[in-house]
């Protein structure tokens, strides 16, 4: 009995103290520690951030997005400025109404390191007509790109002539610098040519010439046409009683002057530096040939109002003659046109002798044209031929 009663009492003693625990862990899980009461102040706060914090409240969703960072500008990103000063080559005066752009040049290590050389120097011609102009003292200010070497491109508006400033430095991010460019003055290059007819050597009065701006073709008789005005003009001069023509050039523009006089073919030659007449270069006209093209259609019948076409090599023209490997290029090939009269005749009256000539016709100008011959003339030399017009 005793062994029971002691039992029992232990079981009860167990259960009494299961109870108690059980009741003190209820009561700790209801009461919040002092951590948890801050951790959840700063839940059920949603303005109040933690010092530091780059988050912003939502109070609509009650969840927190970035906050936008705040930039300022990278120094890297600063443009350079270039204060430009063109100035006159003879005078070293400011020049105005010069219009001032850049081209960029990246290098072959940096931006635009995968461009081929072609890409590189072949750069399209830069677009003046919103360029930044010079005042009355030559000066200008343009914004420069950094990082890359510069290539200036100064355009005279007067003059029509471009002037180049290679390997301009480059810039730093933010970096201003001043840059004096010289031009070549309006003229600066004058020049003396002696106009002599090639079979007597005597001086040729009233010798015309102009010169001559690149191009791909260009009408030869039109451009030793003589001038409708006696008014000197700023590209065109004629010859003296002593054969003598005084020219003024752009020292860095072209410098291709075409020479012709009436009853002589033209010839072109390059404009070099001579200040004395008693120096002057020599240029031989030869005594020009005629040529007459009586254009037919298929059936023989004249046309009227066809058009002729006569083109030769530019080395025919150059003298001397080495300079056309040089220039040939820049002028491509010189043409005679004309139209066909009432008879059905195109005449050509100063074409040269001594190269061969290519002629070409066609039912009217503006269409396509059909080679008909080949001929070579002797100077002063008046022949006639025949051109075929196909039907269609």
């Amino acid at each position: 009995m005793r062994a029971v009663a002691w039992c029992s009492a232990l079981i009860l003693a167990v259960i009494i103290a299961w109870l108690l625990a059980s009741r003190g862990s209820r009561s700790t899980s209801s009461t919040p520690s002092r951590h948890e009461v801050a951790e959840q102040s700063v839940g059920t706060e949603p303005d109040r951030l933690p010092q530091g914090s780059n988050l912003i409240p939502d109070t609509s969703s009650g969840k927190r997005e970035p906050a936008a960072a705040t930039t300022e500008p990278s120094a890297t990103a600063l443009p350079g400025v270039l204060i430009v000063t063109v100035m006159a080559s003879d005078t070293h005066r400011g020049v105005p109404n010069v219009r001032l752009a850049l081209i960029p040049h990246p290098a072959a290590d940096g931006v635009g390191g995968g461009q081929s050389p072609y890409e590189r120097f072949h750069v399209p011609p830069p677009d003046f007509k919103n360029a930044p102009c010079t005042g009355a003292d030559g000066r200008a200010s343009l914004e420069a790109p950094t990082g890359v070497e510069l290539t200036l491109v100064a355009f005279d508006e007067v003059e029509q002539t471009t002037t180049r400033l290679h390997k301009i430095p480059k810039l730093n991010p933010g970096e201003q610098r001043d840059l004096t460019i010289e031009i070549p003055s309006r003229k600066d290059l004058h020049s003396f040519a002696l106009v002599l007819a090639r079979e007597t050597r005597q001086p040729i009065v009233g010798a015309f010439a102009r010169l001559l701006s690149p191009s791909v073709t260009w009408d030869a008789g039109l451009k030793v046409r003589p001038p409708a005005t006696s008014s000197p003009q700023p590209t065109q001069a004629t010859s003296d009683a002593a054969g003598i023509l005084d020219l003024w050039a752009v020292s860095r523009d072209s410098r291709q002057v075409a020479v012709g006089a009436k009853g002589y073919a033209p010839a072109v030659l390059l404009a070099q530096r001579i200040d004395e007449p008693e120096k002057a270069q020599v240029v031989f006209l030869d005594r020009a040939a005629t040529l007459e093209v009586r254009i037919t259609d298929a059936g023989g019948v004249t046309i009227e109002g066809a058009f002729v076409e006569v083109t030769v090599e530019p080395r025919s023209l150059f003298q001397p003659l080495e300079t056309s490997t040089v220039f040939a290029n820049q002028f491509g090939q010189p043409r005679w046109t004309t139209e066909s009269t009432v008879r059905g005749v195109g005449r050509l009256e100063d074409p040269p002798p001594n190269a061969p000539l290519q002629v070409h016709v066609a039912r009217t100008r503006g269409t396509a044209a059909t080679k008909v011959d080949q001929v070579t003339l002797e100077p002063g030399e008046r022949r006639l031929i025949q051109g075929r017009v196909p039907d269609g």
